[in-house]
This record gives C-alpha cells, structure tokens and sequence, in this order.
C-alpha cells in the first residue's frame, strides 16, 4: 500500500468506439452522452479501465453498476482514481454506489484501449501478461450458464 501512495499508478491512453453507439451513464444510469462508431470516448491518463456484462466482480463487489442494463452492451469503467480517494469511499466503491467525477461508466459493444506503455493485463482476476493494446467486445451471441450458487449454500 505505501507505495500506492508514493507513485503514480497513472498512464495516458486513448479509448475509442468500434461498436454501435456507445453511451456514457449518469449517477443514476442514464445517458448523459453518446460516441458514434470510430469517435474518442476518452484519452488522457488512467489508472485501470475494465468491463463486464454483470455487476458483480466477486466477493459482491458490485464493479460494473450498469451491465446488463442494454442488451448486448458491456458496461466499461474507467478513471484515474487515487489511492486515497478509493480507500475513503471503499463501502461505496464496493456497493456501486460511488460515482466520483474522474470515473466513468460507458456501455458499449467494442472498445479499444491504446496505452503509451505496457499495462498489466487480468482476465477475470488471472494475470494474463502486459498489454499495449486491448480490445473489449460483446460475443455477438448470449452464452448459456447454469448458476449453482443456490444448491451450494
């Protein structure tokens, strides 16, 4: 932790629409603004983008407050947050409910994510290497899963 808060976990990137339109949410998550197919959604510094098509994370760390909220459409978080910040508001961070000024949500189908430097990279929480680049994209068909979380608790 203490290095956290010694060194910048910031790094410049661009994110730009491939998909359909793209639509950043409010607090409350409605669109407050949209990016046609090829337009800038965002470039400047970041401290961690992700997306997912359901809320949750794990442990109930409500991550993504907006996915499934559009059918076929991610929900894409990004900001630059600080250390500090993140540890002050942790109870709301972790319920969804926490929607500082330099994060931001966006649902959209197919991003891409440029950064000026390799960015450790994870895949449901598994390192997965370094990445410059990153794409994020909807399957264009919906997966079958069987839940089990009822018949083991």
């Amino acid at each position: 932790m203490p290095y956290y808060y010694t060194h910048s976990t910031s790094v410049n990137a661009e994110i730009v629409n491939e998909g359909v339109t793209a639509y950043k949410c409010g607090p409350d998550g409605r669109p407050v603004r949209s990016w046609a197919k090829g337009e800038t959604i965002f470039k400047g510094p970041l401290m961690m983008a992700a997306a997912g098509t359901i809320p949750y994370y794990g442990y109930e760390l409500k991550m993504f407050p907006f996915a499934a909220k559009r059918r076929g459409m991610m929900n894409l978080r990004f900001g630059a947050l600080s250390t500090a910040g993140i540890l002050a508001n942790l109870k709301g961070l972790w319920a969804g409910t926490w929607h500082p000024e330099n994060m931001h949500d966006v649902l959209c189908s197919d991003v891409r994510i440029k950064f000026d430097k390799p960015m450790a990279f994870q895949v449901a929480g598994d390192a997965e290497g370094y990445r410059e680049d990153v794409r994020f994209s909807v399957a264009p068909e919906p997966l079958e899963v069987v839940d089990f979380t009822g018949a083991v608790n």
